[in-house]
């Protein structure tokens, strides 16, 4: 089965609606599910458990982003070498951005 998005042939209009409500749902689903948590951390383990949640959320948002950033790095990276039909190189760089991100979040979270 073939894919409806084309990035090589499609219309950047077309493609930017596509791409544009998968990605805004996401960060609705993110916002609603922090100020869920949010609240029934205040309601049920008071104020200072919402102050720890608060401090804590901004790391977590950090971590996110290094991942994300070595993550979609990563992907493109082994999508060229694996279009090319060098396997072995294409796992080599993906095993190089999770070591090097996990080394990154292990020293961020000493």
């Amino acid at each position: 089965m073939k894919d409806s998005i084309d990035f090589g042939k499609m219309n950047v209009s077309k493609l930017f609606v596509k791409l544009l409500i998968p990605t805004v749902m996401g960060m609705v689903f993110s916002a609603i599910f922090i100020i869920t948590d949010g609240i029934f951390v205040g309601k049920g383990i008071g104020s200072d458990a919402l102050a720890a949640v608060n401090i804590t959320a901004p790391l977590f948002l950090i971590n996110t982003g290094v991942a994300l950033m070595f993550g979609i790095g990563a992907s493109v990276v082994a999508s060229i070498h694996l279009s090319h039909g060098k396997v072995k190189v294409a796992r080599i760089n993906v095993t190089q951005a999770v070591v090097v991100s996990s080394l990154i979040l292990i020293l961020y979270a000493c």
